[in-house]
């Protein structure tokens, strides 16, 4: 299985065992990778990328150098900081 097949399978499943709508999963510059689902509280709304794309950042992530959703699609949000942080990501 390739390292994007991964991210792609870590997404769903991620969003599967949890029953959620939507998946993320990112690979930063160093390898490591990140999973999340979307969240959503009266006070917190987060699609899935936003919230792996916070994990990463806040773990000390450099870079991104590719992402995956599943589920319902990334918010126009989410992609544009994915574009600041990570402007040469790939999403698989």
């Amino acid at each position: 299985m390739s390292e994007n097949q991964k991210l792609r399978t870590l997404a769903k499943s991620t969003a599967l065992r949890l029953e959620r709508s939507q998946g993320a999963a990112v690979r930063d510059l160093t390898g490591r990778t990140y999973v999340a689902t979307n969240v959503s509280l009266p006070s917190l709304t987060l699609d899935a990328l936003e919230a792996t794309l916070a994990a990463a950042i806040s773990s000390g992530a450099s870079g991104i150098e590719a992402f995956s959703i599943w589920g319902e699609p990334a918010s126009a949000r989410a992609l544009t900081a994915m574009n600041e942080f990570a402007p040469h990501a790939e999403q698989v």
